[in-house]
């Protein structure tokens, strides 16, 4: 996956390599609450509606490598109250 071109299906496939490292279901509303974003947002991320801003690029690019980063994400945004949602909703292709 390049650092500036979207791919929708890395997308659903790093959730899918998460859930694999979890052995259970990660939901959208789950990852996106680590991202600190809405489901809805991801949602549009792993269906190709909305391209995330190029930091959310780099972390999923770096769980196609390291699915385990994913903790490191959890940490943060446990000691960082990242519940607050943010929107990263540019249309695909921008």
């Amino acid at each position: 996956m390049s650092t500036t071109t979207w791919n929708p299906r890395t997308a659903r496939q790093v959730r899918r390599s998460i859930e694999d490292l979890f052995d259970r279901r990660v939901s959208q509303e789950e990852l996106a609450k680590w991202l600190g974003y809405s489901r809805t947002t991801v949602q549009g991320w792993e269906t190709g509606r909305y391209t995330p801003d190029p930091a959310v690029r780099f972390i999923y690019h770096k769980l196609v490598f390291d699915p385990g980063f994913i903790t490191e994400v959890q940490q943060w945004s446990c000691d960082n109250d990242a519940g607050q949602h943010q929107t990263s909703e540019a249309p695909a292709g921008q």
